[in-house]
Parts: C-alpha cells; sequence; structure tokens
C-alpha cells in the first residue's frame, strides 16, 4: 500500500481514523480492541482502516509514522489530527469526539 492508495481509499469518506500498528507492539494489542469497540458504536459515522507498518512500511514512510500505535484522523483524504502512543480509552474518545466534529 502507498500513500496514493490510502488516499483512494480515504476519497468520499467524511470521517476517516487509521491506525498504524505492528503485530510485536503491546500498546497497539490494548489499543485495537477498544477502537473496534468505538467503531461499532459510531457505525456509518467512522470509517476505520487498520494499517500493520511491518506490511505496509510505504505509507507509514509517506506519513511519517514514527512511533506505534500512530492514530491519523482524516476528513476524506486530508489529515486532520494525530496521536501517538496508547493514550487510554477516555483519551483515545474525547479525540475520537473532537476530530469527528472538525469533519462535520
Amino acid at each position: 500500500m502507498t500513500k496514493a492508495d490510502l488516499e483512494k481509499l480515504l476519497t468520499g469518506k467524511r470521517y476517516a481514523i487509521v491506525d498504524f500498528s505492528a503485530k510485536w507492539c503491546g500498546p497497539c494489542k490494548v489499543l485495537a480492541p477498544v477502537l473496534d469497540k468505538i467503531g461499532k458504536e459510531m457505525g456509518d459515522e467512522v470509517f476505520i482502516i487498520k494499517i500493520d507498518t511491518d506490511e505496509n512500511p510505504l505509507v507509514s514512510d509517506e506519513f511519517a509514522v514514527e512511533s506505534l500505535p500512530t492514530i491519523m484522523y482524516f476528513n476524506g483524504a486530508k489529515v486532520i489530527g494525530k496521536t501517538l502512543g496508547w493514550r487510554g480509552e477516555a483519551a483515545l474518545r474525547a479525540d475520537v469526539e473532537s476530530f469527528n466534529k472538525l469533519a462535520k
């Protein structure tokens, strides 16, 4: 996957969350079920994409992902926010809500 491939996936999406992670990353393993839960709760309001940085190094490099987990928030193909590391469920929910308002 490249940056262009990801941007194609995001085009036309009002609000998307991209989770850059890796199988070996402990905080990523903790984040995954929380992000899944939030995605289910929000339904069609959000589009979630998970990218394994080991399997997709090009897109990780193109988006300057330097630590894991990295969460990027998009309105269409435009980046509207980025958070680094595990921040706890309450902080993640606050980020998701905040960036969702920006995307509207």
